[in-house]
């Protein structure tokens, strides 16, 4: 059996292997793209980052721990901003759930909270925030469900920021109605 084939049930390399597989391949494909920005080949850069974000997905699909999770964040993020597409948009909503389950658990456990950029937070406000753009309320309310789980301290403010921008003409009423449900529930809590 070879290693690929089978997600969740490779029997070459133990998942802490794989991880660091992973890892060691995605910070091959962050220095070749740097290069690349040097070398002023922003496709061949962009080529980069979708391999790295495909070798990712490899770790995930081996029910592995992503361990550079910065890296992933950035690229989610950067992909996120360059769509207005609602596809697109809930295809990375599903690429980021994956990333939120299969981060390492040091991440995950998030002990240092001084560091208001630090990746998962990064990536759980991404994670709100792009079900938001989709319209979809049920991708809403899983993400600011996964928020409020492994952010609670942060979700009063997010949704205050959340139920301001709600009211921007490029939202429907539908978007204001779950961000005022959601501030009203974090701003009872705290």
């Amino acid at each position: 059996e070879k290693l690929g084939l089978h997600p969740g049930q490779n029997t070459l390399f133990p998942k802490d292997t794989i991880s660091q597989i992973g890892d060691q391949a995605i910070s091959c494909l962050v220095v070749l793209g740097t290069l690349a920005v040097r070398m002023s080949l922003q496709q061949e850069k962009g080529l980069f980052d979708e391999i790295a974000l495909t070798a990712a997905h490899w770790v995930i699909k081996h029910q592995a721990e992503i361990l550079n999770l910065e890296v992933i964040v950035n690229l989610l993020a950067v992909k996120a901003n360059q769509t207005s597409d609602k596809t697109i948009l809930t295809a990375l909503f599903h690429v980021i759930n994956d990333v939120i389950e299969y981060a390492s658990a040091e991440f995950k456990n998030d002990l240092d909270k001084s560091d208001p950029s630090r990746p998962w937070r990064m990536l759980n406000f991404n994670f709100a925030i792009v079900a938001t753009r989709t319209s979809n309320k049920e991708l809403m309310v899983k993400a600011f469900d996964t928020l409020g789980r492994n952010l609670p301290e942060d979700c009063p403010h997010f949704f205050e920021e959340g139920l301001k921008q709600s009211q921007k003409e490029v939202y429907g009423p539908e978007i204001k109605v779950i961000m005022a449900e959601y501030f009203k529930k974090w701003a009872m809590l705290h």
